[in-house]
């Protein structure tokens, strides 16, 4: 391969458009070339994270959410869902969801988790006694943090509605969850996207 074709396959902007440099690398291996299973020259479509504010922007991708956070197979979601198919979707959608909020495969573990013990069990937690305690452990601050934690949750319609039929958007551990979110990097600048902070 010459310099030029070299050059021109390292940065295609110079050359030609990149749409060509795809057809040219593609080209470019002979049809039994044993490398082709290793390097195949189509790469699979993505849907990128539906939650996305940002659908397919270099800076999604730069700070990760299109590549979903993957739950452990040992995580429990018959509780919330009794149907296979629903539990792999819920699994799907909650890596999609810790994804977009900056949460890792242990925060959403943990948060099936109490979930799971919360319906285990029938819990429905007073809103009355929830804001006492939040306010014991966050003090005056407290209502700007429910406001961001509350602005996160509505910007995933299922998970607020969830929240609301089991009565779990009341629950002080869970709301200590998404005020934890919404302060990491990446809820802090979902929250600037919807114009809360």
């Amino acid at each position: 391969m010459s310099t030029e074709e070299h050059v021109a396959l390292l940065y295609p902007d110079t050359v030609q458009s990149a749409g060509e440099a795809n057809t040219l690398l593609g080209a470019s291996h002979a049809a039994d070339d044993p490398t082709d299973d290793l390097y195949p020259t189509e790469e699979p479509a993505s849907a990128g994270n539906p939650y996305s504010l940002d659908q397919g922007s270099l800076t999604d991708n730069l700070y990760g959410a299109e590549a979903k956070v993957e739950l452990s197979e040992a995580t429990d979601l018959s509780i919330i869902y009794g149907d296979a198919e629903d539990q792999a979707a819920l699994s799907t959608n909650l890596g999609h969801i810790a994804s977009e909020l900056g949460a890792t495969q242990t925060d959403i573990e943990s948060i099936v988790e109490h979930v799971n013990r919360q319906l285990t069990i029938g819990a429905v937690p007073d809103a009355k006694e929830s804001l006492n305690t939040l306010y014991e452990q966050h003090g005056p601050k407290l209502n700007a943090k429910l406001d961001a934690a509350h602005a996160l949750v509505q910007s995933l319609p299922e998970i607020a509605a969830w929240l609301d039929s089991t009565g779990l958007g009341n629950d002080p551990i869970m709301i200590n969850r998404f005020i934890s979110l919404s302060e990491t990097p990446r809820g802090h600048s979902r929250l600037q996207k919807l114009g809360t902070r």
